[in-house]
C-alpha cells in the first residue's frame, strides 16, 4: 500500500472576468523622481526669476532661437509654426479626447472617467499656482482676470506637459515613452517661444509642474494597484 501524502491542490485565483489577477504594482521609482526633478526645477526656476536672472535669461533665449529660426530653410518657419501648433487648447483638447477614447476602449467608462478627473487635477494645480505668484494690478481689478493674465507658470506648458506624456504612455509599458512624451511637449514650447507666444521661464516653471502632477499621478495609480 502507498504511503504518499496527498497534498491539496493550489487553484490559481482569477478575476471576476475569469483572468489571473494583475500582480499588484509598487510604487515605482521614477514616480518619485519625477516629482523631485519637477520640483527641484520649479524652485530653481522661482529663485531666478524672483532674483532677476529670469529676465535677462528670457531675452536672451528668445533672440538665440529668433536667430536660429532665421538660419534655418524657407520652409522651416512654417514648420515651426506647425510644431508650436500641438501645443494650442484646441490640438490639446483634441489629445485628451483621445486618451479618454483610448482607455474605454481598453478598460472600460470607469477608469475612463479619469481623464476628465485628471484634466481637473491639473486646472485646479495651475490655478493654486498661478494665484501663488500673481500680483495684483490696476489693468486686472478681479481675480479671475488677474490669472487669466498671470504667465508663471504656464498651464499651457503644463498641460502640454501632461496629456502628451499620458498619450504616449497608452503606447506601451515602461517610464521611457511618458518622458519621450514630455519632451515632445518641451520641443512644442519651444517653438511657441521662437514665436513669441510664451515666456522660457513660465514655459520651464509649467514644464517643471507637469513633471511633479505626472509624477504624482503614476505614484497614485501604483498605489491604487496595491
Amino acid at each position: 500500500m502507498s504511503s504518499r501524502r496527498a497534498y491539496p491542490q493550489t487553484v490559481p485565483a482569477v478575476s471576476r472576468r475569469g483572468e489571473p489577477p494583475r500582480p499588484a504594482r509598487r510604487p515605482r521609482a521614477g514616480a518619485i523622481l519625477a516629482m523631485l526633478l519637477g520640483i527641484g526645477g520649479f524652485l530653481a526656476v522661482f529663485a531666478a526669476r524672483r532674483g532677476g536672472d529670469a529676465l535677462y535669461w528670457n531675452k536672451w533665449l528668445i533672440a538665440e532661437l529668433a536667430r536660429e529660426v532665421e538660419r534655418l530653410p524657407a520652409w522651416a518657419p512654417e514648420a515651426v509654426r506647425d510644431i508650436a501648433g500641438l501645443g494650442s487648447p484646441a490640438v490639446l483638447a483634441v489629445v485628451a479626447a483621445a486618451i479618454f477614447l483610448a482607455v474605454m476602449a481598453r478598460d472600460g467608462l470607469g477608469p475612463a472617467i479619469g481623464v476628465p478627473l485628471m484634466l481637473g487635477f491639473v486646472a485646479v494645480a495651475a490655478a493654486l499656482l498661478k494665484l501663488g505668484f500673481v500680483h495684483p494690478g490696476p489693468a486686472a481689478p478681479d481675480l479671475t482676470t488677474q490669472l487669466l493674465q498671470a504667465g508663471f507658470p504656464s498651464a499651457n506648458a503644463l498641460f502640454a506637459g501632461v496629456l502628451w506624456a499620458r498619450l504616449f504612455r497608452l503606447l506601451g509599458e515602461g517610464a521611457f515613452l511618458p518622458f519621450v512624451g514630455w519632451l515632445l511637449a518641451g520641443v512644442v514650447c519651444l517653438a511657441r517661444i521662437s514665436l513669441g507666444q510664451h515666456a522660457p521661464a513660465d514655459v520651464a516653471a509649467g514644464l517643471c509642474a507637469a513633471l511633479v502632477v505626472l509624477g504624482a499621478l503614476a505614484w497614485a495609480g501604483a498605489a491604487g494597484q496595491r
